[in-house]
């Protein structure tokens, strides 16, 4: 006090500091490379995302939300993160996916952060090889040289990789055979012996494509 000899007192204060919505959601990975086949079934795990918050109270609660950028292909729990496909993948269809989740803190305003999945799909041989067109026609003399081409078929399969390599065969017994020759590899059509020791005047060769995972063209 302010007396000739002063007295005076102690206190103790407590200061509480209350915590300010000054800090954002960090995922521990904000970029996550997945790899699944296209054969997948419907509610496989594709990721698990994580993220924190250092503030505390309802200011570091986070919840996950799913950016759809692709309706009905993917779930994701906005409590745990995780991310799981709703539907098969097709390859031929979308090869790759780029999914997009975001984390939000419960904080007034609310602070967010985004993640990006980016899922590759695997190939599986789950398509035939087809001819385009599917009938050839050609018209040759009979004096034509032994080793000449006659015509190119050509076949394309919407697979990949080596899912989609073509191989070509003959499906001709006996004589045709002895006659004519399919190029596995190009498709070429050439005369294998003269046409002037055949008893015919017409025709009618059936080749088959065949692709690397040996799944054959439904109609030759």
């Amino acid at each position: 006090d302010g007396g000739p000899n002063p007295k005076w007192a102690y206190t103790q204060l407590k200061v509480t500091i209350l915590d300010e919505n000054d800090e954002k959601p960090v995922f521990s990975q904000e970029r996550i490379n997945v790899s699944l086949s296209e054969s997948t079934p419907p509610d496989t795990l594709v990721a698990m995302l994580t993220a924190s918050d250092h503030d505390q109270g309802t200011n570091g609660s986070v919840t996950y939300k799913l950016v759809e950028n692709y309706p009905g292909v993917f779930a994701l729990d906005s409590l745990t993160g995780q991310l799981t496909t709703r539907a098969v993948l097709d390859r031929e269809t979308l090869p790759s996916y780029q999914v997009q989740v975001i984390a939000r803190d419960q904080g007034v305003p609310p602070q967010s952060a985004t993640a990006t999945v980016f899922l590759s799909v695997l190939d599986v041989n789950d398509n035939s090889p087809e001819f385009y067109p599917q009938l050839y026609f050609a018209s040759v003399t009979e004096d034509l040289p032994v080793g000449s081409s006659i015509l190119q078929v050509t076949a394309s399969d919407r697979d990949d990789t080596g899912n989609a390599q073509i191989r070509f065969a003959l499906q001709e017994p006996g004589e045709l055979k002895d006659i004519f020759y399919v190029n596995e590899s190009t498709g070429v059509v050439t005369l294998k012996s003269s046409l002037k020791d055949s008893q015919s005047a017409l025709f009618r060769l059936a080749i088959t494509a065949i692709d690397g995972g040996d799944r054959k063209t439904l109609q030759d």
